[in-house]
């Protein structure tokens, strides 16, 4: 009897149960669906299924009567909208993400040359703070003065300036890259990572679903367990060896 099927009674289910499965994830998985890995996962799943499903239909189109290809084309339809929420999740998420990169202020800096010197560092700064002291609220120019000091190894100085242009950019892209940057001079740069866990812990609230916010949880999550690891070691350093070692005493 089951011989006799069409091989597409099958596969259909099989393909939707997959998509099924991928939809589940995405709805129960709030921390894995914001990866980016986990989006390519996805989508080289769904178009490898979907492969699987439009090779096999095609091969046995022209074997069937015209009720099982009307059977064949809803049961794949059906099976195939359980890949839309979270195609159309990724869809909205990445449109965000270009609108927010396209709009947002203090984001249009063009890249410095190759070879620039220590002069032209100088009269950029000089330049820069000149325009600042008629238009102090130009988050944009503040952000291109950081960037130029961390280039010249000034390091507070240009924390200094990322921090001041976040008090004048609104919430978006421009705002999540200004912490990042502020968070990562303080963690890599300086080495001084105590002093930008406020930042980390800022960028990975207000912007749950960025890129940015999978560094800071990658460095919060570091620093949790090595300072976790230090307060293991001083207790046991205060506590002494137990009880239970031996003492070397032979007895």
């Amino acid at each position: 009897m089951f011989s006799e099927a069409p091989l597409y009674l099958f596969v259909a289910p099989i393909y939707g149960a997959l998509g099924l499965v991928v939809t589940a994830v995405f709805g129960c998985c709030r921390g894995l669906r914001r990866e980016p890995t986990f989006h390519l996962a996805t989508l080289a799943v769904t178009a490898g299924a979907t492969v699987v499903a439009v090779a096999t239909a095609s091969a046995e189109f022209q074997y069937l009567a015209n009720v099982h290809v009307g059977t064949q084309f809803f049961l794949f339809l059906t099976a195939g909208l359980f890949y839309v929420p979270p195609l159309v999740f990724m869809g909205l998420h990445y449109w965000s993400v270009i609108l927010e990169k396209l709009l947002s202020p203090g984001n249009h800096e063009k890249a410095p040359p190759t070879t620039e010197t220590r002069r032209q560092q100088i009269t950029k700064v000089r330049d820069y703070l000149r325009r600042l002291s008629q238009d102090p609220t130009n988050a944009a120019l503040r952000e291109r003065l950081g960037n130029v000091y961390l280039r010249m190894g000034y390091l507070d100085s240009a924390v200094y300036e990322y921090r001041k242009t976040a008090e004048w950019l609104d919430r978006g892209y421009g705002h999540s890259k200004i912490l990042y940057k502020m968070s990562y001079v303080l963690a890599h740069k300086k080495g001084d990572v105590a002093k930008a866990v406020p930042i980390l812990r800022r960028l990975e609230r207000l912007y749950p679903r960025s890129y940015f916010a999978s560094y800071a949880r990658r460095i919060l999550n570091r620093y949790d367990a090595e300072r976790a690891a230090r307060k293991s070691k001083r207790a046991e350093e205060l506590t002494g060896p137990s009880d239970s070692e031996p003492n070397g005493s032979g007895l």
